[in-house]
C-alpha cells in the first residue's frame, strides 16, 4: 500500500471519527435528566476518546506534512440538535 493510499485512508478516518453523531450532539448541547447523569458521563467519556485519538491521527498527518481536510457534519444530524441523552440512547441502540 502507497503512503498517498495510507495518508488518505487515515485522514478518512480522522473525519470518521471528528465529525461523528457523538460529536456533533456534544456541540448541540447534549442534556440529560437528573437520573440519567451515568449515561451522560458514559457518551462524554466515549467522546473524549474519540477526541483523543482523532489528535494523535491528526498529529500524525501533521507531521507527515499531509494537508487535512477535518470533514463536515452529514446534515441529517440536525435532527438531534438539543437532544437528551435517553433520547439519543434510545434511538440509536
Amino acid at each position: 500500500m502507497s503512503t498517498t493510499t495510507t495518508n488518505r485512508q487515515l485522514n478518512e478516518l480522522l473525519v470518521d471519527l471528528h465529525r461523528s453523531l457523538i460529536q456533533y450532539v456534544l456541540e448541540a448541547w447534549l442534556w440529560s435528566a437528573p437520573e440519567a447523569q451515568e449515561l451522560k458521563g458514559v457518551v462524554l467519556s466515549l467522546a473524549e476518546r474519540q477526541r483523543q485519538d482523532a489528535g494523535k491521527i491528526a498529529t500524525l498527518l501533521m507531521n507527515r506534512h499531509v494537508v487535512i481536510d477535518f470533514g463536515t457534519y452529514p446534515n441529517d444530524f440536525t435532527r438531534f440538535n438539543y437532544v437528551a441523552v435517553e433520547f439519543l440512547y434510545e434511538n440509536l441502540c
